[in-house]
């Protein structure tokens, strides 16, 4: 009988954190645990959950001072568990009812590394209210894929990061926890490691929440990370060797990312954020612009390489273009 362990990091989540333990508590399936990770909260987080927790043994609650990032959380919760296979859970998002029911009868026909669920992106409150989802390829829970499938279908987001995994795998490898969404990066080295991967039909719900930590105001300037996480996929698919149509994809991830960033940088004003919060955005953007050789601006449109050649290679005269070239658009 599989053994399933559930981990959440939870940082002022007081709004949805009841209703997230309450789907893992819903289970139709009773041999799991939850482990959730406090990281901080000065809301009424961990006072929810210690109070859920003394109701059900199945429950951990671990509290930590705030590590700035859920993939550090997670880390902390790694090496407490003892299931078989890991399900991470966002502490505003919710698991169907069945989902680990499910899982456990695919295990049973077979040993994946990974399942992956189905995933639907919901508004704030309402799980019928859809901004996306995302199914099995082709509609076909019985198919089978390698991890290297799974990394290449991760790049476009066709697979998702919410699924299932060996723990062995998730233990040993531990998620990027320096960057914010570092976690990302987790998802594919999980994926691209992993030997097999299959599929269920249940419901993984992943909630829209503008106060993510991701998504927060407060964290704004942090997202250029997310640039930073792009190289460190590049380098990957270049370490390990990974056939050239996959090192292409990464780089052209990473230099359409850095084109949007970029622009959005040169788009705000001075009064939108501190002063140091900008010098670290431009840091990033300065540092990834080095990082982008002439070759690698190939693997783009001629619309984005052109501003890479009148650059001339200077990243001060490419973002005084990005810049020339939103004042144009905002004329229109």
């Amino acid at each position: 009988m599989t053994r399933f362990s559930v981990i959440m990091a939870a940082y002022n989540a007081e709004k949805y954190i009841e209703d997230a333990i309450g789907s893992v508590l819903n289970q139709t399936y009773e041999n799991w645990e939850l482990v959730v990770v406090d990281d901080g909260s000065s809301d009424k987080t961990a006072e929810i959950a210690d109070n859920i927790a003394r109701k059900d043994m199945r429950i951990q609650v671990i509290h930590q001072p705030n590590s700035g990032t859920a993939a550090a959380a997670r880390n902390s919760a790694l090496k407490v568990i003892t299931g078989d296979y890991v399900q991470m859970l966002d502490a505003d998002d919710l698991l169907e009812k069945n989902m680990l029911s499910k899982y456990n009868n695919k295990l049973s026909l077979e040993q994946f590394d990974i399942i992956v669920p189905n995933c639907r992106c919901f508004k704030k409150n309402d799980i019928s209210d859809i901004v996306w989802q995302k199914t099995a390829p082709e509609e076909n829970y019985g198919r089978k894929i390698t991890g290297k499938e799974g990394f290449e279908l991760s790049l476009d987001w066709i697979i998702h990061g919410a699924f299932l995994v060996k723990r062995e795998l998730i233990v040993n490898m531990k998620y990027d926890a320096e960057l914010l969404n570092g976690d990302e990066f987790t998802t594919r080295k999980l994926l691209y490691n992993a030997k097999i991967i299959g599929f269920i039909n249940s419901l993984y719900f992943y909630r829209q929440n503008p106060d993510s930590t991701t998504k927060s105001k407060t964290n704004e300037y942090r997202r250029y990370e997310s640039l930073l996480t792009d190289v460190n996929l590049y380098q990957y698919a270049l370490n390990n060797g990974m056939p050239q149509r996959l090192v292409n994809k990464c780089t052209k991830k990473l230099i359409l990312s850095f084109w949007a960033f970029c622009r959005l940088f040169v788009k705000a004003t001075k009064e939108e954020a501190k002063a140091g919060e900008r010098e670290y955005a431009n840091h990033i953007l300065e540092q990834v612009y080095g990082a982008i050789t002439k070759e690698m601006w190939q693997q783009v449109s001629l619309k984005y390489r052109f501003f890479y050649y009148v650059s001339g290679g200077k990243y001060e005269r490419f973002k005084q273009e990005m810049k020339l070239l939103s004042l144009i658009r905002g004329l229109r």
